[in-house]
């Protein structure tokens, strides 16, 4: 993003300025902002390729000092604010550094938004776009986000930089219904954020006049366990063999009358988005914390198993219709808090069938053969999977169908299965029969995994496969970023292969990072992707003389020695 009238640019780089100034500190605090002197310097260059330079990083004007403010460790403290004495059409920035998050938001705006610096060099801050604004004597405010153990967000200084009549058409946009083209995952938002404030603040703010037009927002306990709210207003624990942060925020929202998901679903609609709760139906353990659902400990006969007839550690298999009854019910109960639809999370669930006694019994009856003891790409094998598996997404259906019908509603099914047809049928997702039957609105193709278990590193989507399923009554809505990739380029691939709507996986990453986020918002249409820059996402750096009376070691590069 290149500014016309950078050059013309204002720093307020004295953030001791904000105010109250009751809220500030120049010790570090817990309860207030701590101002802490600071000296820039343009003596040095970021790291090649990883880093973009602000555009006048080597110049004098990126000489100054100033006194940046440092967020309290209590999420729960004061805000600040600081006067924007400009009129006019901005584009506002502020300077960040620091490993935590902060929330701004502008005066007239009722919900924060949280910034977090993204580039991990210690010794630099790295510029964040805020928005695009008339001014007219609003004013920026700072919020303390909850931190965590790698530190806290630290404000530097704001940086005004007044925009042409042409920027102003290009950046201040808002987006129709057919330009809120993005789909993203969210899988713990519902988990760590215990109040509608916080949720909206860490979720749903950002969305509004945002091209993401659907969110899968996933379930507390990860939509296998049956009635947890109920369990939580009774005074038990809904995972066995501990606690957990999920059953505190469930608790407190239940304690107020309200719900995770039923707040979400409110914050989803009023940013003018679907919502759909997403299930990960192989998630019945959690290896971290010893934890696990009541069903799964109950019923160990009804658990998936490998070839040696071993269980496999948290999954349970859809072979049995006592588990398949047990998920559709999970997804049914969520349909009182009025989602636009459910979603299943296959590339973090599947296979849900593989070697259990009715399974191989059958194989057995069909082909007088043990598949224990054939190739895992037997096809006559593949094919049973692939029946059960699909089954589980009939009941779905009529699940869906059944309640929509009582409701006076529609309520959609997606699922996010794999990158190419070969993967998803070892694992027993029968993509064309689905759409065949029309048993799915929605597939997000995700990327085709380089090694089992699937993680978040694999090869791009077969596009060519996937194109060819469109036409049909199911959309097909492939993932552009599993993790690391650059949103544009694979887009740009999908556009010419005739898909019009993309997912993101762990759209937060996009939205923490707010110059990736300001480029999402280009990605609308074939054209406007074709004028987004190689460099575009990348952070724009500078970097400290001194910070908090301490020098920096540029001999040794900007990381240092450590």
């Amino acid at each position: 993003m290149k500014l016309a009238k950078e050059k013309e640019s204002v720093y307020y780089p004295d953030m001791s300025k904000c105010m109250p100034s009751g809220n500030l500190s120049s010790k570090r605090s817990k309860s207030r902002w701590q101002v802490i002197p600071y000296s820039t310097s343009n003596a040095h260059a970021p790291i090649k390729d990883l880093y973009v330079m602000k555009p006048d990083v080597k110049s004098s004007r990126a000489c100054f000092k100033g006194k940046a403010v440092a967020s309290p460790s209590d999420g729960n403290a004061g805000d600040i604010s600081f006067p924007l004495d400009r009129r006019g059409w901005h584009a506002v920035f502020v300077g960040l550094t620091g490993k935590g998050r902060v929330k701004i938001k502008f005066s007239g705006d009722t919900g924060f938004t949280t910034f977090k610096k993204a580039a991990p060099d210690q010794k630099g801050y790295e510029e964040a776009i805020v928005g695009f604004r008339k001014l007219d004597g609003e004013k920026l405010v700072f919020s303390p986000a909850p931190q965590d153990t790698a530190g806290r967000g630290i404000i530097v200084y704001i940086k005004l930089v007044p925009l042409t009549r042409q920027e102003v058409k290009e950046y201040n946009c808002r987006f129709s219904a057919n330009e809120r083209i993005l789909t993203g995952t969210r899988d713990s938002a519902g988990w760590v954020n215990d109040t509608e404030q916080k949720m909206a603040d860490a979720v749903f703010n950002q969305f509004i006049d945002s091209p993401v037009g659907t969110l899968y927002f996933g379930m507390p306990s990860f939509g296998c366990i049956l009635n947890y709210e109920k369990l939580i207003l009774q005074g038990k624990h809904f995972y066995v063999s501990g606690k957990s942060i999920v059953e505190r925020t469930v608790k407190k929202f239940c304690d107020a009358g309200d719900s995770p998901l039923a707040c979400a679903a409110r914050l989803a609609h009023r940013a003018g988005m679907k919502i759909h709760f997403f299930q990960r139906p192989g998630r019945f353990f959690e290896l971290e914390n010893g934890i696990s659902s009541p069903f799964y400990s109950e019923n160990p006969q009804w658990r998936l198993k490998n070839k040696n007839g071993t269980d496999i550690l948290g999954r349970m298999s859809v072979v049995y219709p006592e588990v398949r009854r047990y998920l559709v019910e999970c997804m049914r109960e969520t349909l009182k808090y009025e989602p636009d639809g459910i979603n299943i999370c296959m590339i973090r669930g599947a296979p849900l069938a593989f070697y259990e006694a009715p399974l191989i019994e059958e194989f057995r009856k069909q082909y007088d053969a043990d598949p224990a003891k054939l190739k895992a790409d037997d096809q006559r094998l593949i094919n049973l999977r692939c029946k059960y598996t699909t089954q589980y997404i009939r009941d779905l259906r009529e699940m869906l169908d059944k309640e929509g019908k009582r409701r006076k509603r529609k309520f959609q099914l997606s699922v996010m299965v794999f990158g190419d047809r070969k993967t998803n049928r070892h694992v027993g997702l029968d993509i064309e029969k689905w759409i065949e039957l029309s048993l799915v609105d929605i597939i997000n193709p995700w990327h085709i995994p380089v090694w089992w278990p699937p993680t978040i590193i694999g090869k791009t989507a077969d596009f060519d496969y996937w194109a060819s399923l469109q036409g049909n009554k199911t959309k097909i809505v492939p993932f552009v970023r599993y993790r690391w990739e650059v949103v544009s380029r694979l887009a740009d691939k999908a556009y010419k292969k005739g898909f019009s709507e993309f997912a993101l996986w762990d759209i937060d990453w996009e939205m923490d990072e707010s110059r990736r986020w300001q480029t999402l918002r280009k990605i609308v249409s074939p054209e406007a992707v074709k004028k987004i820059k190689p460099d575009e996402w990348l952070p724009r750096v500078g970097y400290f003389e001194s910070f908090d009376n301490f020098g920096r070691d540029f001999d040794f590069g900007p990381f240092g020695a450590g």
